[in-house]
């Protein structure tokens, strides 16, 4: 991604937790002109949901070095060998350039890498944000595992 997504989304994340706390307080406070509970409830929902998956799943740095896959999220890191990969594919079996912007590296013993995509010439270039820096990746990966089917939406 581009170079300040990581502190982008931990800012963007502190600021949508406070204000759930703060919803949450000011709803078991009992205070008037509140949100109805279900709001509060659906808030407090869809903050853990997008905090699993954007903060603890979706890679936003891969790098490949000495057999090695490093990947990165904005709180997790970790590396798997490359014989561990059993192939990459797009995570939605959709032919259609709106759903897929997600492509996932299978793994023999792990839950599978899943890499956010962005296909759009505004974002800039980096490692894993555009489609012909994840193909490279994505190549390079399959030089050192060739039965593993690497296919890029």
């Amino acid at each position: 991604m581009y170079r300040s997504y990581r502190v982008q989304l931990l800012a963007m994340f502190t600021i949508f937790v406070a204000f759930g706390i703060g919803l949450a307080v000011t709803e078991a406070a009992g205070a008037r002109h509140m949100p109805p509970v279900w709001f509060v409830l659906l808030w407090l929902a869809a903050l853990a949901w997008n905090g699993y998956w954007f903060l603890f799943r979706l890679c936003y740095r891969l790098e490949l070095a000495d057999g090695v896959v490093h990947w990165f999220t904005p709180l997790r890191s970790g590396w798997v060998s490359v014989a561990e990969v059993r192939g990459a594919r797009p995570a939605f079996n959709l032919s259609s350039r709106w759903f897929n912007f997600v492509e996932v590296i299978d793994l023999a013993n792990h839950r599978p890498l899943l890499v956010m995509v962005i296909n759009a010439p505004q974002f800039g270039r980096s490692r894993v944000d555009d489609r012909h820096d994840l193909a490279w990746f994505l190549y390079q990966l399959e030089k050192l595992t060739p039965d593993a089917p690497m296919r890029l939406e």
